[in-house]
């Protein structure tokens, strides 16, 4: 990582290796991003904050800006968002945000949304194990890419 200025660049020699930049549009609209910025900063993937009323408008104008410089656009929802095979559908990434004290009580839609998702990224955020009990990383592990 090296820094020039205002800005920070990673660079990493795997082409798995992924560098996020997170967004809630509610704070910093996407029409305020410098997507050229923030791929000659090293970012692979864009995770933009979305909820079922307003998915579609905001994740295709991401994905337009980020598919220009090579930025891979990847929604990122909570457990109540209903739409995830469309966004799927729409070449969009799904990042679920789980990070939850009752693990077991959300596998079933965990494995939903995965269902709902194949063929594209798949994602989950959870807390360390022990902080609040088990996550069971080894039934959600298989579900993620």
């Amino acid at each position: 990582m090296a820094q020039t200025g205002n800005v920070t660049t990673t660079t990493h020699s795997n082409p798995n290796y992924i560098v996020g930049y997170y967004v809630n549009p509610n704070v910093t609209p996407i029409s305020n991003i410098d997507f050229n910025t923030l791929k000659s900063a090293g970012i692979t993937d864009i995770y933009v904050l979305v909820t079922n009323n307003n998915y579609s408008q905001i994740l295709l104008e991401t994905q337009k800006k980020a598919d220009i410089v090579g930025i891979k656009t990847n929604s990122w929802v909570y457990p109540d968002f209903n739409h995830a095979s469309k966004v799927a559908q729409m070449k969009i990434g799904v990042h679920l945000d789980m990070e939850t004290y009752d693990m077991p009580k959300y596998l079933l839609l965990i494995l939903a949304m995965r269902w709902d998702t194949y063929g594209e990224t798949f994602s989950i955020t959870v807390k360390p194990n022990g902080w609040d009990g088990t996550q069971y990383y080894h039934l959600i592990t298989p579900l993620c890419d």
